[in-house]
């Protein structure tokens, strides 16, 4: 009894906690949705954002070790081969480059709005 407890205190605790230097933003346009997890990296010292786009049912994800630089988002459905600039300040992230979808290219130039959602504490809530 205590171990299963401890294993949904544990389940429960890991859904609502984000770590205090890490920041969850959520960007959209017309065409795209984004989003963007930033936090601290695996060997502790750096930075890293992981992405996920999103276009109509295809989805890529990728890492992103900088603000502004090439990127490959990928799958085998969706691909963004080029420059993701992603300003907190402005609140706005910016892709350009060619994007694949089952292959065929398309070249975007695409700027996305953006909404801090770090304060966001569970799934479903509106963060406010």
């Amino acid at each position: 009894m205590k171990t299963l407890l401890l294993t949904l205190t544990v389940l429960i605790s890991s859904i609502t906690c984000n770590a205090g230097d890490s920041k969850w933003t959520v960007c959209n346009s017309k065409s795209f949705l984004m989003s963007a997890f930033e936090h601290r990296s695996t060997d502790g010292k750096s930075r890293q954002t992981d992405i996920t786009l999103v276009y109509g049912g295809h989805v890529a994800k990728g890492v992103l070790l900088e603000n502004s630089q090439k990127i490959s988002l990928g799958s085998n459905e969706l691909k963004l081969d080029g420059e993701l600039t992603l300003n907190y300040k402005t609140n706005r992230m910016t892709l350009d480059g060619p994007m694949y979808i089952d292959a065929q290219r398309f070249d975007i130039e695409e700027v996305l709005r953006c909404v801090d959602k770090t304060q966001t504490t569970s799934p479903g809530s509106s963060g406010h």
